[in-house]
């Protein structure tokens, strides 16, 4: 219960905020009314929580329900279990069927992200490291990207080793990733690490490259989609090499990498190297696969990190060969094709079921997704519900079609969604208020993201559930569930409709009970089944 110590607190911090405190003295939002809608606005003695979820009910489940209107990881009230399904909707888990197993969700490291966190105050920058990776009440992230030198988030281009045609990288050095150029890069990942370690929380880390030296490019540039020189297969590969020992020295270790960044080409205004599948197949057999055999990093290597509309193709082409496959342990993916956020799964996230059923031993992972991405409506857009649906949606069709996580893209980014050098501005699930240092915004990305990362840890395992509707009019809930390590169920749902909208979930634990409820217009809901 909310002590009398906290409300006195609350007042005289805040005198209009008395409502900020939830029953169970949890921090509740600040909501505030911007431009696209309501967000949540937190400052340097005061942010909202995610709950945790315990069970409420005599029934053993519990509820968290996010809102357009205005709720944010609310929990509900979680009244007994009926014992009838009252709607026509209905969602029923079958616990005896599991799938994969995930690894976690999380977000990348970038330059901008460590430029953004370095200009705000010190007690912000605590706020900021417990939303996304603190042991109480976050995100409780447990994936985290890391470039491998400059992406377009930076503000100038620039590599590792700029040094013209040094080919034994005799000059490799990542010092600029202590430097203000990037932010002190560096400095922000080793606090990420150490207040998930804290958490006792593991990170599981992995790297992509954009591009290499452009003196290895046959262009002499890394924009406008060039590719790499053959001869200088092997250096670029030891550069891989050469960045896992630098960090490994700095006491940073990865779980995996990508073998590029976006290798089908892109806009050609921000860098790349670009690969058709078949030259990503030689490059990792001839040269990349066997340079991290030869060195002493452990590491998961994921093919093609780019859009989903590349499969099952792509990674056909590459795990034919089996002595690239054999250095082979996963696939990234991106969402940027848009439309396939809007169209029937079958046609895009389907493509993935697609693949698992050719390649079951090689994992899928979500790799990059950010919103704000489309020329006409580039850039931040502070509150903008739809853009948590999207993220919602997409995290749903990811994992009921074999991924085993989800990365977003930046961490944060400014009120402009930069910094870019490349003017590829997006969104960024908080956005921060640089120039006053001391405010930062939670879009409803953010809570998105938490209806998953905060209830499904690693280790839990996507079960099956099916969901259904007894008439043609009326579309199926969005939804998935998860068995966590503890034996909990998660169910995920999402209602993406203008209207209020009834369904029932039938208890997994007890068939002859459900849970009837009617969900608000454009809102989602994350439901925790605990045995008794």
């Amino acid at each position: 219960m909310t002590t009398l110590f906290q409300f006195a607190f609350v007042f005289a911090v805040f005198p209009s905020s008395l409502l900020l405190w939830d029953v169970e003295g949890h921090r509740s939002c600040d909501l505030v009314k911007v431009a696209h809608g309501y967000a949540c606005r937190c400052n340097e003695t005061y942010c909202d929580d995610v709950p945790a979820l315990a069970p409420s009910s005599s029934d053993g489940y519990s509820f968290v329900l996010s809102t357009e209107s205005g709720k944010r990881l609310e929990v509900q009230e979680a009244p007994p279990l009926d014992g009838d399904a009252q709607h026509d909707r209905r969602i029923v888990v079958d616990a005896s069927k599991a799938y994969q197993s995930i690894r976690g969700f999380g977000n990348a490291y970038t330059d901008a992200a460590a430029i953004n966190f370095g200009k705000m105050s010190e007690k912000v920058q605590a706020q900021l490291l417990q939303q996304y990776w603190g042991k109480y009440y976050s995100a409780q992230f447990t994936v985290g990207r890391i470039p491998i030198a400059s992406t377009d988030f930076s503000t100038h281009v620039y590599s590792y080793d700029d040094n013209l045609n040094d080919t034994d990288l005799s000059q490799f050095s990542i010092d600029v990733d202590k430097t203000d150029a990037t932010g002190n890069k560096l400095g922000l990942i080793k606090r990420i690490l150490a207040t998930s370690e804290a958490a006792a929380r593991p990170i599981s880390l992995f790297a992509s490259c954009w591009a290499p030296p452009t003196w290895m490019t046959s262009s002499g540039k890394t924009t406008g989609n060039p590719t790499l020189k053959p001869e200088m297969a092997a250096a670029y590969a030891n550069y891989y090499v050469k960045f896992f020992d630098a960090y490994k020295k700095e006491g940073v270790s990865f779980w995996g990498l990508t073998a590029g960044n976006e290798p089908a080409g892109n806009t050609g205004k921000w860098q790349d190297l670009k690969f058709d599948a078949a030259g990503q197949r030689d490059f990792i057999k001839n040269h990349l696969g066997p340079a991290l055999n030869a060195s002493t990093h452990d590491l998961k290597l994921m093919i093609l990190d780019d859009q989903r509309i590349h499969l099952p193709g792509w990674a056909d082409t590459v795990l034919a060969d089996p002595e690239a496959a054999k250095y082979v342990s996963g696939i990234g993916l991106h969402w940027y094709s848009a439309v396939e956020d809007s169209t029937p799964s079958a046609l895009y996230f389907g493509k993935m079921t697609s693949t698992h059923k050719n390649h079951p031993n090689t994992f899928m992972m979500g790799t990059e997704a950010c919103e704000g991405f489309l020329p006409w409506s580039q850039g931040a857009r502070i509150g903008d519900w739809t853009r948590g649906e999207t993220y919602a949606h997409d995290i749903l069709g990811d994992l009921n079609n074999w991924a085993v996580g989800w990365t977003d893209w930046n961490a944060f980014l400014d009120l402009s969604g930069g910094p870019n050098w490349a003017k590829n501005v997006v969104d960024s699930p908080i956005l921060l208020d640089t120039a006053s240092s001391k405010t930062f915004y939670k879009n409803p990305m953010f809570y998105a993201l938490s209806h998953f990362s905060a209830y499904i840890p690693p280790g839990s395992e996507r079960i099956d559930v099916q969901s259904t509707s007894e008439h043609i009019w009326e579309a199926k809930m969005e939804t998935g569930a998860f068995r966590t390590p503890a034996g909990d169920v998660v169910i995920v749902v999402l209602n993406r409709v203008f209207t209020a909208t009834k369904f029932s979930i039938q208890s997994p634990f007890d068939a002859s009970k459900w849970f009837n409820y009617e969900m608000p217009a454009h809102s989602m809901a994350t439901f925790k089944f605990s045995p008794k």
